[in-house]
């Protein structure tokens, strides 16, 4: 029996889509799972702070993307200045190849404001390897208590538990680390910009700035602050730019000053103090990657420890 060749195509059609759909899917699955490496167990008692950090790595996808064009557009500057071309001219006509406005003045507000991104979202990463690590030190005493235990059973729960602990501590790891590279990446492409910047705008102050007379000095950046002091006609040390208030020290205290108070307040001079800040932000996600990595090491020991007391007694 002959059967009819649009019949033949039909059943050849279903059979690829039968076949496809569960492939695509599962490619779908498996690349989501290579770009977010953590997959989170509903049954992990720490599974809210990890989602936690997952949130905060997902905002930051926002910020990047401004960014990186904003990073091109200074990079081409560069390149075209240190080819001899005027400032002005370089500008405008990188602005049209990159799509970015000619006006130094808002490429610098991009970029602080990117960095500032940055900044917020490492000392948010900071603050949840924090939770985490407490909730991680919470269940492993749970658990190391229950391996100390001298009801057989007890002990035998608590030792596949630990298992499973080890196995969510290397994972946890994984994911910080993805954090740390990809942080430590877009650092030192923030380090090419600011000296990028540097050039575009030479010839402007360094960190320490001269400061008009007679402006109010508050403890906090609002303007309904307590007002801490005066400022006089000398140059000090700023510390920090956000937004209009300009961070100092008075009388060995953190204080803030309006950035009106300055006659100043140089491109060079915002990009640099803002990317110095980011960076001793990433030097502690750093330091706290480093430290939650000896955790698996130091629980290890401990759970060896008391093994080997029960094989003693």
């Amino acid at each position: 029996m002959k059967i009819d060749s649009k019949i033949l195509r039909f059943l050849v059609l279903l059979l690829v889509i039968f076949f496809l759909l569960p492939l695509t899917a599962c490619i779908t699955k498996c690349m989501k799972i290579i770009q977010d490496p953590l997959v989170i167990d509903i049954n992990d008692p720490c599974a809210t702070n990890l989602q936690e950090l997952k949130e905060v790595k997902k905002s930051y996808a926002l910020i990047d993307g401004g960014k990186k064009l904003t990073i091109s557009f200074a990079s081409c500057v560069t390149k075209q200045m240190l080819a001899g071309k005027e400032m002005e001219v370089a500008m405008k006509s990188c602005g049209k190849s990159c799509g970015r406005s000619s006006d130094l003045k808002k490429v610098i507000n991009t970029l602080t404001s990117a960095f500032d991104g940055e900044r917020e979202y490492l000392r948010k990463v900071n603050m949840a390897i924090y939770r985490l690590q407490n909730c991680r030190d919470k269940e492993a005493r749970t658990i190391l208590s229950g391996v100390k235990s001298k009801n057989k059973s007890r002990r035998e729960e608590a030792i596949a538990k630990f298992d499973n602990l080890k196995e969510r501590v290397k994972n946890d790891n994984k994911f910080l680390e993805n954090i740390v590279k990809k942080s430590g990446k877009r650092i030192k492409a923030n380090e090419k910009v600011a000296q990028d910047i540097k050039l575009i705008a030479s010839g402007v102050p360094s960190k320490s700035l001269r400061v008009k007379p007679g402006y109010n000095i508050r403890n906090r950046p609002e303007i309904n602050s307590e007002i801490i002091g005066k400022t006089q006609n000398r140059r000090i040390k700023i510390y920090d730019i956000t937004g209009d208030w300009i961070s100092i020290q008075h009388r060995s205290e953190p204080a803030y000053v309006s950035a009106k108070a300055f006659n100043s307040i140089s491109q060079k001079t915002r990009v640099q103090v803002t990317h110095s800040n980011t960076k001793k932000e990433y030097e502690k996600v750093k330091e706290n990657y480093r430290e939650y990595q000896g955790r698996e090491e130091k629980m290890e020991k401990e759970f060896n420890e008391i093994i080997k007391g029960h094989a003693l007694g």
